[in-house]
């Protein structure tokens, strides 16, 4: 199914509401609440959870460029046809695996066949077996010398991101993580210990992370 709306075209399955996810990034702007995560021309822009493009359509008209993680087969066919749909293929590098604390096979669990997916520790239900990698791993295959934004959408397994981008957030700016069932105070620390505070832009589930000038 595409929707031509006003700001961009997408493409998706029937069966996955994608409306949602249209209307708090593009119309609420859940990821704009603080000038210091509004992507400037060339920068460089990390999308972990991609899905199916929206947040990479958005940083990528702004000139950013991205590289955009996602490991659903499906949802990622739908990421590469809105980019190009869009226009904005050539400004964003999509890789077709999910990121974790380290190289591996992972169980994307699956509910009804949505391209909503989540990274599961049992083989159990809906899912398949996917590729998954490091964030600093990947990272270092790439050109960027630093990370302007790093945004983290991966409905559960915020700290398995985490946990295998410590290179990656010493060198990282500013953050947006969607928090999925866990204190805020645990992420806070874990982006202390990479020199990042809380930005008051962010609201949880929706936190927000700078790195202090000076």
């Amino acid at each position: 199914m595409t929707l031509h709306l006003r700001d961009m075209s997408i493409t998706f399955n029937e069966g996955d509401s994608q409306l949602a996810g249209y209307y708090e990034i593009v119309l609420d702007g859940i990821y704009d609440r603080s000038a210091a995560v509004l992507a400037q021309a060339n920068w460089e822009v990390v999308d972990v959870g991609a899905n199916i493009g929206m947040f990479s359509i958005w940083q990528a008209r702004r000139g950013a460029l991205v590289i955009a993680y996602e490991p659903h087969p499906r949802a990622f066919a739908n990421l590469l046809t809105n980019l190009e749909a869009n226009g904005v293929e050539s400004r964003v590098k999509c890789v077709n695996a999910a990121v974790g604390s380290s190289r591996r096979d992972s169980w994307l669990s699956t509910a009804g066949g949505s391209t909503s997916a989540h990274l599961s520790n049992g083989q159990s239900g809906d899912g398949f077996v996917v590729p998954t990698i490091t964030l600093d791993e990947s990272l270092a295959t790439h050109d960027f010398e630093a990370v302007d934004l790093l945004k983290i959408d991966v409905e559960g397994a915020e700290l398995d991101v985490i946990a295998g981008a410590g290179v990656t957030l010493e060198r990282t700016n500013a953050v947006i993580i969607e928090v999925h069932g866990m204190p805020r105070e645990v992420i806070d620390a874990r982006m202390k210990r990479h020199g990042l505070e809380p930005d008051p832009g962010g609201s949880y589930p929706n936190l927000y992370y700078v790195r202090p000038s000076g």
